[in-house]
């Protein structure tokens, strides 16, 4: 029997360079518990090169720079875990404590918090579906198979209702066209994908990340 694809929440790694006039941001960090001269980079989603980079000061940092519209960065703070940050043109806010995990506070990106409040119930089913196929796949087949695949097949219309409620209610938002590129893995219905693509506005379809978009469902039709 062909066993259960494994599905691993991934984002995608190509951002096509951005041909807009871009607008300036600007990141105000404040870190407790980090060492002065703590480096702290940002680097884009996709990117091996920094966006910018400075060093923590009395406990404080600044990062400056561009985007042509709001782009998913990760913000690295000396050796621990890259943080993931909305970026957009206007003054964002991270604070941060040093624990096991660290714990961040991100405000002023309205694109992060769409973000975040789409992960939020995201991630825990697609974890749930991750621990269901482990499990499926090493269940003998019978009723116990048979009653893990009924749940499985409920989490995967719960994620496909998760992002039709999210492109619903913010087809105005750069983060719907990234979250549908991001999460087509999880049934690769191309068919499904246009019609949701449809939903964007046409603000949304003009950004490059509605344009990476629009290439992939015409190369996958």
């Amino acid at each position: 029997m062909k066993r259960l694809l494994i599905i691993l929440w991934l984002m995608p790694l190509v951002i096509f360079a951005q041909t807009t006039k871009k607008a300036g941001f600007t990141i105000n960090g404040k870190l407790d518990g980090f060492k002065d001269g703590t480096e702290i980079r940002l680097i884009q989603n996709g990117e091996v090169v920094d966006m910018t980079k400075t060093k923590l000061l009395q406990g404080k940092f600044v990062l400056k720079g561009n985007v042509a519209e709001p782009v998913l960065c990760y913000l690295i703070i000396g050796t621990e875990k890259p943080a993931e940050i909305y970026v957009e043109s206007g003054a964002i806010s991270f604070k941060g404590k040093k624990m096991e995990p660290p714990v961040y506070e991100i405000t002023g990106s309205a694109s992060h918090k769409e973000f975040t409040d789409f992960t939020k119930i995201f991630i825990p089913i697609a974890q749930q579906l991750n621990s269901l196929a482990n499990t499926i796949n090493s269940t003998m087949p019978g009723p116990e198979r048979d009653s893990l695949m009924k749940i499985y097949t409920d989490e995967q219309q719960n994620i496909q209702n998760a992002i039709d409620k999210f492109v619903t209610e913010k087809r105005k938002s750069a983060v719907a066209a990234f979250v549908l590129n991001a999460t087509f893995d999880f049934n690769q219905d191309v068919v499904m994908l246009e019609k949701r693509f449809n939903l964007l506005d046409a603000s949304v379809k003009k950004l490059e990340a509605g344009k990476q978009l629009e290439e992939f469902i015409l190369e996958k039709k």
